[in-house]
């Protein structure tokens, strides 16, 4: 590995680790900010972002079910949302039960899946630049 060229992003992205134990310490309005949108930049498929990320601050061990996570500040619940997407195509005029809605296909699935993805770790690496610690559950 001594032929790895370096910077902050390669460092922060080799130092990566699964983080399983919190400080109690509540987060900033500006880190939140700064993680959500960084997540909302991650590349995405045809710009749809087939993503919502739904922010939790409470109940965070119940909603889990893992002990540790009630000791998180924060916890965000990614989920692949077509309804949205489906909700703003109707509002145009579309007609979303159409088989020819290019929503409803298994291909869109998977997109959304990889989108949300690539927005999580996004989220999760810009994380870790900042000094926190993180787990994907």
């Amino acid at each position: 590995m001594s032929n790895l060229l370096h910077n902050a992003t390669v460092d922060t992205l080799l130092e990566r680790r699964s983080i399983r134990k919190f400080k109690s310490k509540p987060l900033g309005d500006d880190v939140i900010e700064t993680l959500e949108t960084v997540a909302q930049h991650a590349a995405s498929s045809q710009f749809l972002n087939d993503w919502s990320a739904i922010r939790v601050t409470d109940r965070l061990a119940e909603i889990g079910g893992q002990p540790y996570i009630a000791t998180a500040p924060l916890l965000y619940v990614f989920v692949l949302d077509e309804h949205r997407n489906a909700a703003i195509a109707s509002t145009k005029g579309v007609d979303t039960t159409s088989d020819t809605f290019t929503l409803n296909g298994s291909y869109r699935y998977s997109q959304a899946q990889n989108d949300a993805v690539l927005a999580l770790h996004a989220m999760e690496t810009a994380a870790y630049s900042l000094g926190l610690g993180c787990v994907i559950l």
